[in-house]
């Protein structure tokens, strides 16, 4: 999957220091995510998204 994202980022930007941290962040925040929501039980994670669906429905709304 990242190397999808690393050619596609590779097309449109030029992949120098900015490129670079672009990738690094982006290996590093999958790996982060993934290892929290393996100790995450579902129905917390469930709740979670539910919530910032939510959250993020109500500020295109109000925002608009």
């Amino acid at each position: 999957m990242h190397i999808v994202k690393i050619v596609v980022y590779q097309k449109y930007l030029i992949l120098e220091i900015e490129g670079l941290f672009v990738i690094i962040s982006m290996v590093i925040g999958t790996w982060t995510g993934k290892k929290i929501i393996e100790k995450m039980p579902q129905k917390t994670f469930v709740t979670f998204v539910t919530l910032l669906l939510i959250g993020m429905g109500l500020e295109l709304i109000i925002g608009s």
